[in-house]
């Protein structure tokens, strides 16, 4: 029969030993000097148990048959870890395999001031790891966040990735190429969105007065430089009023390599269009327009 047994040493150190009979496998549990609180129970032949520690050394909370290194099965709030340093925003670390294969989780965003928000950051800890979301038994890699970027479908090329979102405002104006020109206006907004090298723009244009502008006539004011090789991009004027044109012309446009401009057409022939100068622009003139172009 083995039998327990409680001492102490000289240093305070509480000790209970385990001791197995003919043998010199007794086992100890060291206790060190203070109070000390134990709560958990460890039962390997019960039908029900807090903890349980296998032949395998696996441990299961609220199993019999714990089949990985943990396994916690329960209800509602099954596990809870709190970092309470007020000084560290680490919570949670998960280690796999090396010191670079790793993943850190934050109960606050490194790239934001506002500490103490409540904000959630998931990051590996070395340049170039990768968070991967995947979907069925062998994990198909269906969205991949990585220093390059966001990617899709097991997508690995740094050039297809998804690098940039933004939206936002410009204010469009008008300009001539022999004279700027000091036009003004009744109103004039737009609108844009960015998708990596892709923006997509809109915006209206109400002259009050033309005033000296001279020359063919620009759009101003786009958000982004576009590309600067070709194609040139083109783009649409869906509605346009008091302009200096026939009836069987219609306005279109092209946004200037290497500028944040488009340069106003007519088409005005069987054969195409030909450029829109101040002399078609009056004052009052309306435009509603929008396109597309590409960044370099």
């Amino acid at each position: 029969m083995s039998k327990l047994k409680v001492s102490g040493n000289a240093s305070g150190t509480g000790v209970i030993t385990l001791e197995a009979p003919n043998t010199n496998t007794d086992r100890t549990i060291t206790l060190p000097d203070g109070d000390i609180s134990l709560g958990v129970g460890i039962d390997d032949n019960a039908t029900s148990t807090a903890i349980t520690i296998d032949a395998s050394e696996n441990v299961g909370v609220g199993t019999l048959s714990p089949n990985y290194k943990l396994k916690i099965v329960g209800g509602a709030d099954i596990l809870n870890l709190e970092n309470t340093s007020a000084s560290s925003y680490e919570h949670l670390r998960f280690t796999v395999g090396s010191a670079n294969a790793r993943i850190i989780m934050t109960g606050e965003s490194f790239g934001d001031a506002n500490y103490g928000q409540g904000d959630l950051t998931l990051q590996t800890e070395t340049s170039g790891g990768k968070i991967r979301f995947g979907t069925g038994a062998s994990g198909v890699n269906k969205m991949i966040i990585g220093d390059d970027g966001i990617s899709f479908n097991g997508d690995t090329a740094a050039a297809n990735a998804l690098d940039d979102y933004e939206e936002g405002t410009w204010t469009p104006a008008l300009r001539g190429n022999v004279t700027a020109g000091n036009t003004t206006y009744v109103s004039r907004y737009g609108t844009y969105e960015k998708i990596g090298r892709t923006v997509h723009f809109r915006g209206t244009i109400h002259v009050n007065a033309q005033g000296t502008l001279n020359g063919l006539v620009y759009i101003t004011g786009l958000p982004f430089t576009s590309q600067a090789t070709q194609p040139t991009s083109s783009f649409y004027i869906g509605y346009a009023s008091s302009l200096s044109i026939t009836a069987s012309e219609s306005l279109t446009g092209t946004v200037q390599n290497n500028s944040t401009e488009g340069l106003l057409r007519v088409w005005n022939s069987s054969g195409g269009t030909s450029n829109f100068d101040d002399a078609e622009l009056t004052d009052s003139a309306q435009l509603y327009f929008g396109g597309t172009y590409n960044v370099g």
